[in-house]
């Protein structure tokens, strides 16, 4: 009889003939030690993912003298009068004179160039444009600052927002940077562009005019994404009204500032806050549904299932009265 590898055969002198009989071979067994390895590599690919989802990078534009396109966009119904390009990276420092008539707006549009920022969705952001006058003039400033989504051929589709009314007069040379920010997502097509417009106002009634700097590292238009509240769990996940409930999650905001939590769209009552976890009370007559948190910056999570549970008459006593 001879073993050798997965077999063994037995000559005549066994059992007749010779016959090969397969032998099985012991189920192969993975270590703990390639387990613990599987596990630590799918515990550091999660780790990247939600470190890249709280850390969203600002994507910063620079603006520059190149004639940019034509574009119905406006702000505070200001037509664009002039139009330059945007471009993601600075070049040589050069300067533009911008001219207003007398008592006059002109509204100066930054726009990206086609594809750009080429995203499918564009979500809650805040945007920043600067302005960097190398001349002064007191009789020009700054009226507004609006930001919008163009369409490939710079065709107006939306406004995103705006900073109000600014009336910051030129009458220094500084870089002055005016911000807004969008509060919800929007869908876009990866070929629509972003424009940032400076609207700026001539308070004299006679021609005057102001030099701008382009094409430094200090000129841009930027975009940062919101941190947009996330709930992971709502601690007990099943309460009555008045019952105290912990909500885990991210980027709820280190402060409550304006802040808020609802019940199946009831305001709930706070008791504590902080960028992970919030303590808030069932508040009443609210039926099981989504809880969510809305965040000082003006963004809301997506609904979380909580349970409240349906009132029990466990007994009547007693069991039958007069009326009255």
């Amino acid at each position: 009889m001879r073993l050798s590898g997965k077999s063994f055969s037995c000559n005549s002198e066994c059992f007749g003939p010779a016959k090969r009989f397969p032998v099985k071979s012991e189920p192969r067994r993975i270590s703990a030690y390639r387990v613990s390895r599987l596990w630590l590599v799918v515990y550091l690919l999660a780790l990247a993912a939600i470190s890249g989802a709280a850390n969203a990078q600002t994507t910063t534009y620079i603006e520059t003298s190149t004639n940019g396109p034509t574009s119905n966009a406006s702000c505070n119904g200001t037509a664009l009068s002039s139009s330059f390009l945007l471009a993601s990276t600075s070049g040589t420092a050069t300067t533009k004179s911008i001219s207003l008539t007398g008592s006059s707006f002109s509204a100066i549009g930054f726009t990206t160039a086609a594809n750009i920022p080429n995203l499918t969705s564009w979500p809650a952001s805040t945007y920043t444009l600067v302005v960097d006058n190398t001349t002064t003039n007191a009789n020009i400033r700054v009226s507004d600052v609006c930001f919008a989504q163009l369409s490939s051929t710079a065709s107006l589709i939306a406004a995103r927002c705006h900073v109000g009314t600014v009336n910051t007069v030129l009458s220094t040379a500084a870089v002055r940077t005016f911000t807004c920010a969008t509060t919800a997502a929007i869908s876009t097509s990866s070929t629509d562009r972003l424009i940032g417009i400076l609207l700026l106002q001539n308070t004299a009634s006679n021609k005057q005019s102001v030099t701008l700097r382009f094409n430094t590292s200090s000129d841009t238009v930027t975009s940062t994404p919101l941190p947009v509240p996330a709930i992971s769990a709502i601690t007990p996940s099943t309460a009555v009204a008045g019952t105290a409930v912990t909500i885990s999650g991210t980027n709820f905001g280190a402060t409550r500032g304006t802040g808020s939590v609802t019940f199946s769209g009831t305001a709930a009552s706070v008791s504590s806050w902080s960028n992970t976890s919030i303590t808030a009370s069932v508040p009443a007559l609210v039926s099981s549904g989504n809880v969510v948190v809305n965040s000082n910056n003006g963004t809301s999570s997506s609904g979380f299932g909580f349970t409240v549970p349906a009132p029990n008459i466990s007994n009547i006593s007693p069991d039958s009265a007069r009326v009255g």
